[in-house]
């Protein structure tokens, strides 16, 4: 025989307790009364073994009354954003004295294009949401226990559905960070009235305290997006320049973990950091050394002037740079504007292994060349790519007559 009493308790506005116990005991025959087998929850027979390799079991909930967990109403307002803008704003009541209904617009438009805005946003007033009682349908257990963050790969799935024929048009969103673009002005109106159309259709409702609208930056996914590229925020390179030496293994792996992260702006960073990776082996005293010093200093002044890197424009060919140093591989994915300048789309390198230092130079760069295709697969699929190099490893990999495996796997790739 056995008991266990469980306490299962509630924790919401109110505080809840709710006891349960559950008495396990041996298998009895058919013939055997039902008393020695269940009796009560206070009582049960002692002459029964304590065997529950095969066992019954019996919930007996404590007397009193068992109530229900609340499902308190909805707070009274949304919870507060953060607008993700450059742009000083400006605020605008869509509601009167009493009820205000406030949202936000460029405190950079002119009179004509605030007017417009301010019309729009009154046309379509209703697809914003000051509180959680103006959201259609919402269970109020849902907004109490804060369920909403936890949409992630379906909402993302559902957003790709509704903005399908609008997405890397005039529309970017990832998960619940949705922005509307365009390259003129005035085109900006029409995007926008299409995107609160289709908001409209499917009942989707936007806080307006995270919202914008008529601004020329914005904060997406921890970058900058202006309209002449994508750009590091500056609290980020801050956070690089205001560090000291690292003085012992876990500062050095917090200074590579703020430099992974802006990787695809800095050049050969794989190359920068190497200096670094003997301080990162296993059981190797940590020693600063004037290399490190050198390579922490060279990575500091490369950040104060950080680059701006560009999107792709459809139609027109990317260039592809791919060189072999020491001990690593670099990539520069770059794209020509206008007036006949590159213009950087991505940075790439990464260290070679002890393997791969001994390859000859033209095999470094066919290792350069695959590992592009494998990490930007989709810039090769959208794009007609031209390669520079300082040999030919597609013509080294194609006209060798007789192939090893490493060259056949690579060979089967560039198919």
């Amino acid at each position: 025989m056995k008991r266990q009493t469980t306490l299962t308790i509630s924790c919401g506005r109110v505080l809840k307790a709710k006891a349960q116990t559950v008495i396990f005991t041996q298998v009895q025959s058919d013939d055997e009364d039902d008393k020695e087998s269940i009796a009560s929850s206070n009582y049960i027979s002692n002459s029964v073994e304590e065997n529950i390799a095969q066992t019954y079991h019996i919930t007996l909930i404590e007397d009193g009354e068992v109530e229900e967990e609340d499902a308190e109403d909805a707070p009274a307002e949304l919870e507060e954003g953060t607008r993700a803008t450059i742009d000083e704003l400006k605020e605008v009541n869509l509601g009167d004295i009493e009820n205000p209904r406030s949202i936000y617009i460029s405190a950079s438009l002119t009179h004509g294009e605030e007017g417009t805005y301010i019309a729009l946003l009154n046309e379509f007033k209703d697809e914003f949401a000051w509180s959680y009682k103006e959201i259609p349908g919402l269970y109020p257990k849902v907004v109490v226990h804060h369920l909403l963050k936890n949409a992630g790969a379906t909402y993302q799935r559902a957003m790709q559905k509704i903005f399908d024929d609008m997405l890397h048009k005039n529309v970017e969103c990832y998960v619940d960070d949705l922005v509307v673009k365009s390259k003129k002005r005035e085109n900006h109106f029409h995007g926008l009235r299409k995107v609160f159309e289709r908001l409209r259709r499917y009942q989707l409702k936007m806080n307006p305290s995270k919202c914008a609208f008529g601004v020329t930056s914005e904060k997406f996914l921890g970058f900058i997006v202006r309209q002449r590229g994508i750009e590091i925020k500056q609290a980020n390179i801050d956070a690089i320049l205001r560090m000291l030496e690292p003085r012992n293994i876990h500062e050095l792996k917090s200074l590579q973990g703020k430099l992974v992260y802006l990787r695809r702006f800095i050049s050969n960073l794989a190359g920068r950091c190497q200096p670094f990776s003997r301080l990162m082996k296993k059981d190797v005293p940590f020693q600063w050394d004037e290399a490190c010093d050198k390579a922490f200093k060279s990575i500091k002044s490369y950040l104060m002037k950080p680059r701006v890197l560009v999107a792709p424009v459809p139609g027109r060919p990317l260039i592809l740079y791919v060189a072999a140093q020491e001990h690593s591989i670099g990539i520069l994915l770059a794209r020509k504007n206008d007036e006949g300048k590159e213009n950087t789309l991505y940075y790439l390198s990464r260290t070679m292994t002890l393997n791969e230092l001994k390859y000859p130079l033209i095999e470094k760069l066919c290792l350069a060349l695959i590992f592009s295709i494998q990490k930007l697969k989709h810039y090769f699929q959208s794009h007609s790519i031209h390669l520079v190099s300082k040999a030919n490893p597609l013509k080294y990999v194609m006209a060798t007559p007789v192939l090893s495996d490493r060259l056949a796997r690579w060979y089967h790739q560039l198919q």
